[in-house]
């Protein structure tokens, strides 16, 4: 894994590190969040996280995502066979 860059603070660049790892350079001051199977099991934690994450993404701030789960799991596809008109509103994909 290539180190990360020092980024702009007006970017508001995220950083993925693993559990337990020193903050890199410009990420020292970030919050720091963890993302593991318990936040993702759980649905009122992963909708938080992932709020959490678009607003940080949107506002531009810097954010340091401890990932205690294999990367991979968040690249499988996701789909739902019903028809559109039968789904909840409130429907969410599972991470």
């Amino acid at each position: 894994m290539s180190a990360p860059t020092q980024a702009p603070a007006a970017l508001g660049r995220g950083v993925i590190v693993e559990p337990g790892a020193a903050p890199p350079g410009s990420w020292a001051d970030a919050p720091r969040v963890l993302i593991g199977q318990q936040q993702l099991a759980d649905r009122a934690q992963a909708s938080a996280l992932a709020e959490l994450l678009r607003r940080s993404w949107a506002i531009r701030e810097p954010i340091m995502i401890e990932l205690d789960v294999d990367p991979s799991a968040f690249r499988g596809p996701e789909s739902i066979a019903d028809a559109p008109y039968a789904l909840p509103a409130d429907l969410d994909l599972p991470f």
